[in-house]
């Protein structure tokens, strides 16, 4: 699929493990963000989302769960076309899916509560990510621990949007 990144294929040296994929010479958003310290625009948001969207719809209809999305593992070409990246914690939506994997800033709640999940948990993980696109930070503030963060998504307390700097997104 084109949103996906390309493996080419792996080979053992020196006892460790290489593995060969398509070089994304954009590098990853997260990256752009923190090198450039600019924000992305509503627009530009919009058409990375859907590029993510197809590929994760891909995933979902090859029955695979990503269970790490983040900014960091979303990658672009010089051509501006996204690459999902980082399989390193997905597995096929009928293998244990209760089991917390990933990167837990950006987890589910079910994943962090060690329930079952599904394909569902990767939409989450893209929604917190959306926030930290348009905002420049995590909704659950700086360090967040896991109580911060189950705090935050429970009833307890509601994510505390701030204001952007998009008018349309407010």
């Amino acid at each position: 699929a084109i949103y996906i990144l390309k493996y080419y294929g792996s080979y053992i040296k020196n006892n460790k493990i290489w593995i060969v994929l398509e070089f994304c010479e954009g590098g990853s958003l997260l990256d752009i963000m923190r090198i450039t310290n600019i924000f992305y625009t509503e627009k530009v948001i919009a058409s990375l989302l859907k590029m993510v969207l197809k590929g994760l719809q891909f995933l979902h209809t090859q029955k695979k769960i990503h269970r790490d999305i983040q900014a960091g593992n979303i990658l672009l070409t010089d051509e501006g076309i996204v690459k999902l990246g980082d399989f390193g914690s997905s597995i096929f939506i009928n293998d244990n899916t209760s089991e917390p994997i990933g990167t837990i800033i950006y987890s589910a709640p079910e994943i962090i509560k060690n329930l079952q999940y599904n394909e569902k948990c990767d939409l989450w993980s893209l929604g917190i990510t959306l926030y930290e696109l348009f905002f420049g930070e995590l909704p659950y503030g700086l360090n967040p621990t896991i109580n911060k963060i189950m705090k935050a998504i429970s009833n307890e307390k509601k994510f505390k949007l701030k204001k952007s700097n998009i008018p349309s997104l407010d």
